[in-house]
């Protein structure tokens, strides 16, 4: 027998004892016999129609993460703001009634800011006192702008896994998620954050809002990063900056019911609100024909 031949004559078993990596693969099988319950949904905007009746419309779900993207100054804070105070509850419904909350179990909230100074990043947090109407103990801002790429994801995922926090996170916004990683377009970097993003929410079965800057003069979030948060993302909210009243947002991607477009302006108080959305739910609802590129449950 030549040299080649007995390199290939192999005694051990193909199939070894099992490992860490057969555990893992049986606990990924998918029974396609048994009901997979569609995920508790955090946040909804506006509504779809099955038959007669009508159903919230998913914009996020606990176990998933969302991407906002938006070209710099087109006020990607205020919808932030928005979101947030809406999920939060309290006066929101003042400031947009289609954005509703689903949150159950009074989870922390963690607002984790890269880009701003304390300062400003403050004057972006603080907007959930007059929007909700009380300064709510489980949120919790942060401005990471002093640390390096690596020690922000450090920091964040000491929150997640080893603070007062971590036994009960339900919503994680990074406003900045470029700036966890040292180059946008590293797609081994762009990959390693991809997948933390992924591990975070199913570990926590919480929601990640990611927001990210577009390229200039495109549509398209920066670098493989921003590829790859599109690709991954349950949802995809884009910003458009209309004029110096108006900011139109458009959802180009979603795993579930498709969202309306919405507009929204800001106050006199320098606080964001949807415009005109209860003439266009209550007076001209749109009604979707079910699809079979998204899901079926009422969510």
């Amino acid at each position: 027998m030549s040299e080649f031949l007995k390199y290939l004559a192999i005694d051990e078993p193909i199939v070894k004892p099992v490992s860490e990596n057969q555990k893992k693969l049986e606990s990924a099988f998918v029974d396609i016999t048994k009901k997979i319950e569609f995920p508790p949904v955090a946040i909804s905007i506006g509504l779809h129609y099955l038959g007669s009746s009508s159903y919230p419309t998913a914009f996020a779900t606990y176990g998933n993460f969302s991407c906002l993207m938006a070209p710099s100054k087109a006020r990607k804070s205020f919808f932030k703001s928005l979101l947030v105070s809406a999920y939060i509850g309290g006066n929101a419904n003042q400031f947009t009634t289609s954005i509703k909350s689903h949150k159950s179990k009074g989870g922390y909230i963690l607002d984790f800011d890269t880009e701003q100074s304390k300062f400003h990043a403050q004057n972006v947090f603080k907007r959930v006192i007059p929007m909700t109407g009380s300064n709510p103990d489980n949120y919790k801002p942060f401005a990471l702008r002093e640390f390096s790429s690596s020690e922000r994801v450090e920091i964040i995922e000491t929150a997640i896994y080893s603070s007062e926090y971590s036994d009960n996170i339900d919503f994680i916004i990074i406003d900045g998620i470029a700036d966890l990683i040292k180059d946008v377009n590293d797609i081994k970097e762009s990959t390693m954050m991809i997948e933390k993003l992924m591990r975070w929410t199913s570990d926590k079965k919480c929601h990640i809002l990611n927001v990210i800057h577009t390229n200039p003069g495109t549509n398209k979030p920066k670098g493989h990063l921003g590829t790859f948060i599109m690709q991954k993302a349950e949802t995809v909210s884009r910003l458009e900056y209309i004029d110096e009243r108006q900011t139109k947002i458009n959802f180009p991607f979603t795993r579930n019911y498709p969202i309306n477009d919405l507009i929204m302006e800001i106050n006199s108080d320098g606080l964001p609100f949807i415009v005109g959305e209860q003439l266009s739910m209550i007076e001209e609802p749109i009604s979707l024909k079910p699809n079979t590129n998204f899901e079926t449950e009422p969510f």
